[in-house]
């Protein structure tokens, strides 16, 4: 599950698919999140859960993907992924969003009104390693922004 989907909620429906993370699993998202940040703001003192950090994280996976080892690429995609995952529910703050799991998976449901947004953020940064810049984390991120702040959805 690598692409953005939408799906309409019926009013009065449970979405069976999704089951909520844990509060453990909750717990090393954030923390991944924040030690991403924590590494980054030594050298970039404006780095945050905004578009240009997340640009400068893109970029990073860009130039450095071919020469990742196997554990490299599991670890940047792990914590790169947390960080935009946290980034998005951070700088779409008026659309309501929580963490879930699909078929093992890690994503974010994103809610407003009768319609939702499902994104795989680590999945997505995985595409990102294995695929090229053609998956940018970057225009991924700016995509589900777009989506989530258009007028017409």
């Amino acid at each position: 599950m690598y692409e953005l989907s939408r799906i309409q909620a019926q009013a009065g429906s449970v979405n069976t698919d999704f089951e909520a993370v844990s509060a453990q699993e909750a717990e090393r998202i954030a923390a991944y999140a924040t030690s991403v940040r924590t590494a980054f703001e030594s050298e970039s003192p404006e780095f945050g859960y905004n578009p240009p950090s997340v640009k400068l994280l893109s970029d990073s996976i860009t130039a450095g993907r071919e020469a990742y080892a196997e554990d490299q690429r599991i670890k940047i995609a792990n914590l790169f992924g947390a960080f935009c995952g946290h980034a998005m529910v951070i700088y779409n703050q008026g659309v309501s969003s929580r963490w879930i799991k699909s078929k093992g998976d890690f994503g974010i449901v994103f809610t407003r009104g009768k319609q939702q947004w499902v994104v795989f953020p680590i999945n997505r940064v995985f595409k990102h390693i294995d695929d090229g810049p053609e998956y940018s984390t970057y225009e991924f991120f700016m995509a589900v922004h777009e989506l989530l702040t258009s007028s017409t959805t």
